[in-house]
């Protein structure tokens, strides 16, 4: 019987193939091990925020599911799932996918509830435009302890909606989706008021922004196919594509509130609808006078016209005719509940 004979070159290429692999995987694996290890406290909490608002409306939520919603790669979102996984943040089982454990639920409402007030606090206290709210917010949400959201919202005097329209819950309270349906599926020629306009993705809220879809305006749909909507918002005439239309959620037009003449010196409401042209909606809108906002009446003038108000900290003066149709909710009957402004 003959041996093989296997030149010893041959042998030790073999061996240092066999220990090139073993160092390239352990190379690998320490890779994979640092970057889920690298994510900041801001990537991993953003995630849990998509994870909670996939929640609501999937009942399998998947890594594509995450990764389309953040703008994030299937591997990066894959990676940050894992890291939730490890830290008792999510679990994840073949029925329903990724699930926020109880605990991550707890820290999603309070992120979101720390977001939807900073918002109303850069509103209203600091005259932040409604198209830089999100950004802002966004960042800041982080660094905002449950004890804190708490003395914003007492300092804000526990405000309903946000400037966007997204209800604010209190405290442990779910944050619950908008009760209205999205104006891509609203009746032809029948009247509906918006009560909330998606900030995500921002460049689409931007444009949405700038053609003056506000909480709180009136839109009647005239016309849609495939490709577009013909839509007036106030009376002024504009096309909206169909993704545009679903990121805006409408309830049918109610008469509601007072007009804001009725207030008297001392007294305060919130706004809940802001009416007119375009134009004197967009003066309106630089003065901070925007729905959800509060507004109260200093002093009038000795013959009763101009009325001098309070709005977002500083002091306007408006003529009674000019607010004809702001509709305000005196601040005494309002209570904090789900229902819509």
């Amino acid at each position: 019987m003959h041996s093989i004979y296997i030149p010893s070159y041959i042998f030790w290429l073999a061996v240092l193939l066999l220990v090139g692999l073993f160092f390239l995987a352990v190379s690998c694996w320490w890779r994979g091990q640092t970057r889920e290890s690298s994510y900041t406290t801001e990537a991993i909490e953003d995630a849990i925020k998509h994870i909670h608002a996939l929640q609501q409306s999937h009942d399998h939520v998947s890594v594509n599911d995450l990764a389309k919603r953040s703008g994030q790669s299937v591997n990066s979102s894959e990676n940050i799932v894992r890291q939730l996984i490890k830290s008792g943040w999510a679990r994840r089982n073949v029925s329903e996918g990724i699930r926020l454990t109880e605990q991550g639920g707890q820290r999603a409402r309070e992120l979101v509830r720390a977001h939807r007030l900073w918002e109303r606090y850069l509103a209203d206290e600091k005259g932040v435009s409604l198209d830089k709210l999100h950004e802002a917010a966004e960042k800041q949400e982080h660094h905002i302890t449950p004890e804190m959201a708490d003395q914003l919202d007492d300092e804000l005097g526990h405000p309903l909606r946000d400037p966007h329209g997204d209800y604010i819950p209190d405290k442990g309270e779910e944050a619950i989706d908008s009760v209205g349906q999205p104006l891509s599926n609203w009746a032809l020629l029948r009247p509906a008021q918006v009560i909330h306009v998606e900030d995500e993705p921002p460049a689409l809220f931007a444009q949405l922004f700038a053609m003056g879809f506000l909480p709180g305006v009136e839109v009647v749909v005239h016309a849609k196919d495939d490709t577009k909507l013909l839509v007036t918002r106030n009376n002024d005439r504009m096309v909206l594509a169909p993704i545009a239309a679903a990121n805006i959620s409408v309830v049918p037009t109610v008469q509601r509130g007072i007009p804001l003449a009725r207030l008297n010196v001392g007294e305060s409401g919130t706004i809940i609808q802001v009416g007119g042209n375009a134009r004197a909606q967009r003066r309106f809108l630089d003065m901070g006078i925007v729905p959800g906002g509060r507004i109260s009446v200093i002093r009038t003038a000795p013959l009763g016209d101009p009325v001098e108000y309070r709005v977002k900290g500083s002091n306007i003066s408006l003529r009674r005719a000019e607010t004809a149709n702001i509709l305000i909710e005196p601040i005494n009957s309002q209570e904090k509940t789900g229902t819509n402004v």
